[in-house]
């Protein structure tokens, strides 16, 4: 429902999202400008060496003042530390109680951590005797935070103190790694350990299959576990736990049943995800016997299974049923082979509702209730749930009647999920209609309903409809928020409407809100798509200068590909290099159409220069980018023979 920033480079989840939960507006503007501006720069990007430099840059030498504002805003554990010891490396800086007090209230889940501020607070600065013991619990302190380079020279420093790694510390850094989805430099530090004649325990192999897995590297995981066993180490939960739900995910059910039978023999009773991936990966190729048994197992050892896990099961037993079969059949069918006990229910209303026959929804759950069953309004918001995910708004609302004559009334998120389903359906009408409903039962819709809906009248292109909803949330005492505007926003672009965009956001200003970088992408888009590119680049000169805004690795993706795709090169290359100083990692295919630009203008020296720096920054060529180079040089002139590419 929430519209947010899309994924960054390399996959990575948008940062001001998961980084920041400022405390209230008050909060916001009761905390100095300075402090506002280092939170964006903080929260643009992944925290990195140059935006270390950038900081000092434009903010040293930072107030204990500021770093306390600073550090209360900042929601993300793992940030504020790095924030908190990189202030600490500042010269002349010297902590103060509330700069402890705040970082320290972040972290009081951790044991140890007054220990690791101050044993990092004085390795940093070059005056602390260190020991064994402090550097286990330095670099664990590290691992923890996901500071992995910091944790790696840790014990690169370790020999210099006359200490030696041992497995504890191997294992921190092993995790750290792993965690960070490291694999190559996991397995080389691995490789190291072994050669120190360091031997690994449990907890170390448990780690090297975890970060196996991860990768989707199911056969070394599988080899990792067998060498473990070999080894004469005893797998424990958490390992036998690892593989078992790798096999699922590869959708291996023969390997996945016979590691979790060897886990039972064992005495392991695995977590309630980790049943359901292995139930749903059995029915899903038709080994319901295998499935039945596993459910069984689970029902055993107290756990209950999802409503998803159970209609699987339940769907492939109801599979080819005829018809005629009364619901009382149903129900008595189902109970013989034991899945119409309490945590059944939802799934075999789910399955009634996939099965075709509208009509008998309404019996099944009366059926159902006939057989003393306790129905709750989670029970039905997860069918309804399922109903809606594969579009199926009728027997939703079905499902809503019914569950209404049963007694149970249904919420926010009820409405919300149907009124969303019908706007993917674009039945706008029916999608308006659920929200009269809504009020009229006195039900209050929320930001996130109101925006579910205001997303599918705008993309309809009725905005005179999409105006009286805004003021009809406000009235409802729902405040819009950047979401809300940037729906609205890019509805207007989605239906040609730019120049209304641009003048909405000025709007949107003025009303108190700062656009974000999913306003940005947007506009961007919608005029790169129309050629405007001088309008694009002043607007995204303008972010920067105007809006207070530091664009992402996403905004720089497409302002580098677009401008390279319409030849516009001095433009493309100018805002590549200032991706590459915001620390951004650019990813193979804008490094691509750059270097497509670069040939198509006869520029084959710098063709050349961004492919050694291509390869030098770790962006692996793919085929795209040897069948560009290809082209160009095989046309290449005698004369410019010397620009020739060594690889």
């Amino acid at each position: 429902m929430h519209d947010s920033s899309r994924i960054g480079s390399q996959g990575k989840p948008p940062l001001c999202s998961l980084l920041f939960s400022f405390r209230a507006f008050s909060r916001r503007s009761s905390i100095s400008d300075t402090s506002q501006l280092l939170l964006r720069m903080i929260g643009s990007r992944k925290w990195s060496v140059s935006l270390e430099n950038e900081i000092v840059k434009t903010h040293s030498p930072i107030s204990p003042t500021i770093v306390d504002e600073v550090l209360t805003s900042i929601f993300e554990p793992k940030v504020a530390l790095r924030f908190f010891l990189f202030v600490s490396k500042q010269p002349g800086y010297v902590q103060t109680v509330e700069n402890k007090h705040h970082i320290s209230s972040l972290w009081s889940h951790t044991k140890h951590f007054y220990a690791f501020l101050d044993i990092s607070d004085q390795f940093q600065r070059g005056f602390c005797h260190m020991t064994n013991s402090r550097f286990t619990v330095l670099i664990m302190g590290y691992a923890r935070a996901g500071m992995v380079e910091e944790a790696v020279l840790a014990l690169e420093k370790m020999k210099s103190y006359d200490c030696q790694p041992d497995l504890i510390h191997f294992n921190c850094v092993l995790d750290a790694l792993a965690k960070a989805d490291e694999i190559d430099a996991t397995q080389a530090m691995y490789t190291r350990m072994l050669r120190a004649g360091i031997l690994p325990n449990v907890v170390t192999y448990t780690i090297m299959i975890l970060g196996l897995a991860k990768a989707n590297k199911v056969e070394a995981a599988c080899t990792q576990f067998n060498k473990m066993i070999e080894e004469g180490c005893e797998p424990d939960l958490k390992a036998f736990t690892a593989l078992l739900s790798s096999l699922c995910k590869a959708r291996q059910s023969n390997r996945a049943l016979k590691h979790f039978e060897a886990m039972e023999r064992k005495g392991f009773i695995p977590d309630v995800p980790v049943y359901n991936a292995l139930i749903q990966t059995l029915s899903q190729q038709g080994m319901l016997s295998e499935a039945r048994r596993v459910l069984s197992s689970m029902e055993q050892a107290g756990l209950e299974p999802s409503s998803l896990t159970l209609s699987m099961v339940v769907g492939r037993h109801l599979k080819g049923r005829e018809p005629e079969i009364s619901n009382q059949s149903l129900v008595h069918k189902l109970k013989k082979v034991g899945l119409a006990d309490a945590p059944g229910y939802p799934a075999i209303i789910y399955s009634t509702c996939k099965s075709g026959q509208v009509d008998e929804i309404e019996s099944t759950i009366m059926q159902l209730k006939q057989s003393s069953c306790v129905f709750t309004l989670d029970m039905f918001n997860a069918v309804i749930e399922s109903l809606c995910r594969e579009s199926l708004a009728e027997e939703a609302q079905f499902v809503i009647f019914a569950m209404e004559k049963v007694g149970l009334s249904p919420d926010r998120v009820t409405y919300t999920m149907l009124i969303s389903c019908f706007c993917h359906l674009k039945r706008i009408t029916d999608a308006r209609k659920v929200l009269v409903t809504m009020l009229a039962k006195g039900c209050r819709p929320d930001t996130v309903c109101f925006n579910t809906l205001l997303r599918g009248i705008c993309d309809s292109g009725d905005f005179a409809i999409a105006d009286d909803l805004i003021d009809e949330m406000m009235l409802a005492g729902c405040t819009p928020n950047m979401v809300t505007y940037n729906v609205y926003i890019n509805g207007l672009c989605k239906g040609g409407k730019v120049s209304e965009a641009l003048q909405y956001i000025e709007k949107v200003r003025k009303l108190g809100y700062v656009p974000n970088n999913r306003t940005l992408i947007v506009l961007l888009t919608a005029l790169c798509d129309e050629s405007d590119f001088a309008t694009a680049q002043e607007l995204f000169q303008r972010s920067i200068s105007e809006y207070g805004m530091v664009p992402d690795a996403v905004c720089y993706d497409l302002m580098v590909r677009r401008f390279s795709d319409a030849n516009k090169v001095n433009m493309a290359e100018q805002l590549f290099n200032e991706m590459i100083n915001q620390g951004f990692q650019p990813r193979v295919f804008i490094c691509n159409s750059l270097l497509n630009c670069y040939c198509r203008n006869q520029l084959l020296l710098k063709a050349s220069d961004l492919f050694k720096s291509m390869v030098k920054r770790g962006c692996v060529p793919n085929l795209c980018t040897r069948r560009i180079l290809d082209t160009a040089f095989r046309g290449m002139k005698p004369p410019l023979s010397n620009c020739r590419l060594k690889t």
